[in-house]
């Protein structure tokens, strides 16, 4: 058994490169499906707000927040809005001096300068942005593949993105960015800015899902919904890499509620036990890349050891898996 758990990149990417006489365009990939369906999650910060007094965000850790779901999924009614999911909304109640002097200036002063110092000396504690996570959906027109031209050291093919025009998340990304500007307003702000994002949305992704999907359908999907491959049943491939959608939060959610369903469904089942030692291949896997990369980085964060900064294959060999484990029809 071989399990692939190299992060979305680099899945897609190893099997377009391992090429053979059964596979003459990439292991797994005689149905062309490897590098499809492959997702940016479309999050950033859709609203900014100046407030006439400070909001003594100083103090606490780096990433505490507020996350509202209000309007993600079907948690509202869609009626006239033309677009399926949602956003959710994420305020984070500190910031730290370095980051906050990159504050939107909103209009008010240069980005550079004398009056710029001042502004920033006056306003950096007086801001705060609202950070949308949107449901996001796979496209025709975005999708992974090998580049013709950028070579890594080894002078293999890195892999390229292609990401195209997209329908549904700007509409989701403009709804939440007003309902921030609302939030804001009724809080007592002076300015609010709101700043969807562009209608391809992002290519490059710390949230990236797809490209070996998983679903039932051996024609439009990689892997089946126990994330082995079709072509190579003795391939298990693992990460967001199989995800066939985003939804509007962070995705580590996910795997955690699929794996919990697929240990009690799989309890009622005769191949429980080949289930269960699927699965747990792959958790042991993934718990020891897991603190692999958690003791590199504590030597990192004290600049001791051999791991001055994290070499690329620990951060990309993590095998938590990322998105919605629903199989696709």
């Amino acid at each position: 058994m071989v399990l692939l758990a190299s992060y979305t990149y680099e899945n897609a990417r190893l099997l377009l490169l391992s090429k053979s006489k059964a596979w003459p365009n990439g292991s797994s990939n005689n149905r062309g499906q490897v590098g499809k369906h492959y997702i940016g999650h479309w999050n950033g910060r859709e609203c900014y707000a100046l407030f006439p007094k400070d909001l003594n965000v100083w103090y606490g850790a780096n990433a505490q927040a507020v996350v509202v779901n209000n309007w993600a999924d079907d948690n509202f009614d869609h009626a006239g809005l033309g677009f399926i999911g949602g956003a959710s909304l994420t305020i984070s109640p500190e910031i730290h001096p370095i980051a906050s002097a990159d504050m939107p200036l909103f209009g008010v002063a240069r980005a550079w300068g004398s009056k710029w110092k001042a502004f920033i000396h006056e306003n950096a504690g007086r801001w705060r942005g609202a950070y949308a996570q949107c449901t996001s959906l796979p496209y025709e027109n975005t999708y992974l593949d090998l580049d013709p031209e950028a070579k890594d050291p080894l002078s293999n093919p890195v892999i390229r993105i292609t990401s195209g025009r997209k329908e549904n998340e700007p509409r989701a990304s403009a709804f939440a960015a007003s309902k921030a500007a609302e939030w804001f307003r009724a809080a007592g702000a002076v300015e609010v800015v709101t700043t969807p994002a562009a209608a391809e949305g992002p290519n490059l992704s710390w949230h990236a899902v797809g490209g070996t999907r998983m679903g039932d359908n051996p024609e439009t999907n990689v892997v089946d919904r126990w994330g082995f491959s079709h072509e190579a049943p003795n391939v298990g491939i693992l990460g967001g890499s199989v995800m066939g959608i985003h939804g509007a939060r962070n995705p580590s959610i996910g795997p955690q509620l699929r794996f919990s369903s697929t240990r009690t469904d799989c309890a009622a089942h005769d191949d429980c036990a080949r289930v269960e030692a699927r699965n747990a291949c792959s958790l042991a896997f993934t718990g020891e890349t897991v603190m692999r990369i958690f003791r590199s980085s504590k030597a990192l964060y004290r600049g001791k050891g051999p791991f001055r900064r994290l070499p690329s294959r620990l951060t990309t060999s993590c095998a938590m898996p990322n998105g919605s484990w629903s199989p696709t029809p």
